[in-house]
């Protein structure tokens, strides 16, 4: 495969991965349908939802350090925006 391919659908995996984990994260605690569900795994999300990200980005990503940067990305833009709606 092309490499500007390989990069540009790694971004693109990056991005979607980041969404779903800002929806899932930040979105679904406000949900009044879903927060009881939440609330009862609210462990196994914050500390396995990034393990199995993390793990996709690895067996998926040919270049290893791209797969840490952007599972950086992600997990920064989760705490910018937890911080940032907190406050």
């Amino acid at each position: 495969m092309n490499r500007g391919l390989r990069y540009g659908s790694e971004v693109l995996l990056g991005l979607a991965l980041g969404f779903f984990y800002y929806v899932f994260m930040i979105q679904v605690p406000k949900s009044a349908f879903l927060n009881p569900i939440f609330l009862d795994y609210q462990l196994v999300a914050y500390f396995g939802i990034p393990l199995v990200f993390l793990s996709f980005l690895f067996v998926y990503s040919h270049f290893k350090l791209y797969a840490f940067v952007s599972f950086a990305a992600i997990i920064g833009s989760y705490v910018w925006f937890g911080t940032e709606l907190v406050r």
